[in-house]
């Protein structure tokens, strides 16, 4: 079943502007906020994953993304961000395939 994440940010209708990959295996999204569910004046976040164990699933996803994609703006728009279970986090960007993240944690900045 998957769980809500609490979350200093809201990030439905967020975009992922930017994806980095970090030694020796953390994945950084870099996020423009919903200024609608963000009231807070807050523009910008990042959520970095440490030790993501399906690199090659993850990167599927991005590349399955990016040939769906008809602009440059922005890689996907975020739904929902939810957990399943202790170690996996989903970063669901409906139409588009789901980010599957699985890994030791999260750090949201």
């Amino acid at each position: 079943m998957f769980q809500r994440i609490k979350t200093a940010k809201e990030y439905h209708d967020s975009l992922i502007e930017q994806v980095t990959w970090h030694e020796p295996a953390d994945l950084e999204l870099n996020i423009r906020l919903d200024t609608h569910w963000n009231r807070d004046g807050a523009q910008t976040a990042m959520l970095r994953f440490t030790n993501v164990k399906n690199r090659a699933e993850i990167e599927a996803a991005l590349k399955a993304i990016a040939e769906k994609r008809t602009h440059e703006r922005w890689v996907a728009e975020i739904v929902a961000f939810r957990r399943h279970g202790k170690t996996q986090y989903i970063v669901d960007t409906t139409p588009q395939p789901p980010l599957i993240i699985e890994c030791s944690s999260f750090i949201e900045v």
